[in-house]
């Protein structure tokens, strides 16, 4: 089955990367461009991928970010400088090559030198997914398989400072969740830096596809029809109601699911 993601309206942005519109926000006016041309632009993998036709393939050192300055993103668009929003959904299929190099940057706000929220695999004797804020790694504890798919889910409460990452891996057809209250030098503030898809030379290979930005905090139930092609069930909407509602409550106590 398809999601049909951008029936919610707090879906801001959705990068389906297809072939022939690998930058096209296909929910909102948030378009990618290439940092350097077209000619580092990501690879069109027509054999590798989990929605739709195809995948974004980067390679180690050889294709390049795809980004969009913080001014040209759209007012709604969750950690815009000017907004002061800073609740937000992060949802995506990524399958990493785990190899032996350090900064292993995949997206977020960032530019050449400086990271603000940014999800990361950096290398180490156990790599593990992090996210960063503002220089700071927050290690969720979670490994990744190399060559294995992995639909990560990272959400944040403005209101709360709560962060959680939901991560399946398909290799072990298996679900692990992290959650904390960020505070002191930790809390999400909206800066400056560019949206950007992939870090300058790159060390990690990887395919990306279906990644879609809402500015709202989803649910473990809607994060788990999203990952199985079945949000919005051809009209919109994810999980509704006490189930939902008893999940979320799970999700930012850090209860398991």
């Amino acid at each position: 089955m398809a999601n049909n993601i951008t029936a919610d309206p707090n879906c801001i942005s959705l990068w389906r990367f297809e072939a022939g519109a690998m930058l096209t926000d296909t929910a909102g006016n948030n378009d990618l461009t290439y940092a350097y041309g077209e000619e580092f632009s990501p690879i069109e993998d027509t054999s590798v991928y989990k929605e739709g036709d195809c995948s974004a393939l980067w390679r180690v050192s050889e294709e390049q970010p795809c980004i969009i300055n913080d001014a040209n993103l759209s007012n709604d668009f969750p950690l815009k400088s000017d907004v002061a929003d800073t609740t937000f959904s992060w949802v995506l299929w990524i399958k990493p090559e785990v190899l032996t190099y350090t900064n292993q940057y995949i997206l977020g706000k960032m530019d050449g030198s400086d990271r603000d929220q940014v999800l990361i695999i950096p290398s180490n004797a156990i790599p593990k997914w992090k996210f960063e804020i503002a220089g700071s790694q927050i290690d969720t504890g979670i490994s990744p398989t190399s060559l294995a798919w992995h639909h990560v889910a990272i959400t944040h409460d403005g209101d709360t400072n709560d962060l959680n990452i939901r991560i399946y891996n398909e290799n072990t057809d298996s679900t692990d969740t992290f959650h904390v209250e960020l505070s002191g030098g930790d809390i999400i503030v909206p800066a400056n830096k560019p949206w950007m898809v992939c870090s300058y030379w790159t060390n990690l290979k990887f395919n990306l596809d279906e990644l879609a930005i809402f500015n709202r905090v989803l649910t473990p139930a809607e994060i788990d029809e999203i990952r199985a092609g079945t949000f919005g069930d051809g009209g919109g909407g994810g999980a509704t109601g006490q189930a939902a509602l008893d999940a979320y409550t799970a999700m930012n106590l850090g209860c398991p699911f």
